[in-house]
């Protein structure tokens, strides 16, 4: 694999590390679209890029640093 899974990484840490799991994303989240200018950037401007948007933010403050 050429990818890590960093969210998935965090989401484990804290559900099962700090048993604080987070709660599941909303029902209107819509799939995450990577064109081809964000095939560019690093993951953690990826990170940076989604936490903009408020409805992801929440959960993924608390994600992305793990």
């Amino acid at each position: 694999p050429k990818r890590t899974h960093p969210i998935a990484r965090g989401a484990w840490i804290i559900e099962v590390i700090f048993n604080d799991p987070p709660p599941p994303p909303p029902n209107n989240v819509p799939p995450l679209n990577e064109d081809a200018a964000a095939r560019n950037l690093t993951i953690r401007e990826k990170f940076a890029k989604h936490r903009e948007n408020p409805d992801c933010a929440g959960c993924h403050s608390r994600l992305d640093p793990l």
